[in-house]
């Protein structure tokens, strides 16, 4: 049988691709969403602690809403805050909650919460929720990271030993 050759085999990249590669880069991309995600809520956090105005809002009122797409229902939990800001400027903000805080809360009841000064319709409902959240999304972050990591290295090693095998005629 004749070699062709005018057809140049694969680079390493391309086996590297072909053996999954793509996954990973994909991967890559939802890792650098949840890092800048994770960092961004982070920064929210900081802010609370440093800017925080702690007030007391007063419910206004409390719904739900359903979404109905596929086969099971989601439902979250909305309330309605007033609450006045440094000024006597009174707002009022609709805020997605915990389901156990839906349920504690009843309209014309009070609430302690906190904003921020310079944008007093950011929120904080629960005390550290923006710190919270962003350990948690440092912790899938680790999680995903680490999967990732050794499916580089293992998809890395299926190429390098493919282009290996093709220069030396062995199997690595």
């Amino acid at each position: 049988m004749a070699i062709d050759s005018r057809i140049q085999p694969t680079g390493v990249f391309g086996l590297f691709l072909r053996m999954g590669g793509w996954g990973l880069i994909i991967t890559a991309i939802v890792l650098l969403v949840l890092y800048f995600g994770a960092q961004s809520k982070l920064t929210v956090a900081q802010r609370f602690e440093a800017n925080g105005v702690p007030v007391i809002a007063t419910v206004i009122r409390k719904y739900t809403k359903t979404d109905q797409s596929g086969d099971n229902n989601k439902t979250t939990y909305w309330v309605s805050f007033r609450y006045s800001v440094q000024g006597g400027q009174a707002l009022t903000t609709d805020r997605k909650v915990a389901r156990q805080i839906y349920f504690k809360t009843e309209p014309g009841a009070s609430f302690a919460l906190e904003y921020l000064p310079d944008d007093p319709k950011k929120l904080q409902v629960t005390p550290d929720e923006h710190r919270h959240t962003s350990e948690a999304l440092q912790l899938v972050f680790i999680s995903v990271g680490t999967v990732w990591l050794y499916l580089l290295w293992w998809i890395g090693r299926k190429a390098a030993a493919g282009e290996l095998a093709r220069r030396h005629g062995a199997r690595y």
